[in-house]
């Protein structure tokens, strides 16, 4: 899933930088909304952790082990 491994990578590098204190989830989950404005929406982090019925996807995995260790 490129979103999970996506997020993994983006960790990976921030938590090398001495000055990084921590990280939020923008978006939660998925919406209908966003398809109608892709021009703004679509480069900008515009998918969720959890799928339009609310079901975890693999980034949903990917952050919860980032932060459970």
């Amino acid at each position: 899933d490129y979103q999970a491994a996506l997020l993994s990578e983006y960790w990976k590098h921030f938590l090398k930088e001495p000055h990084f204190v921590g990280s939020i989830i923008w978006v939660f989950a998925d919406s209908d909304v966003h398809r109608k404005f892709t021009t703004i929406y679509e480069t900008r982090c515009a998918y969720g952790l959890y799928d339009l019925h609310r079901r975890p996807k693999k980034s949903a995995e990917a952050v919860r082990s980032q932060w459970a260790r």
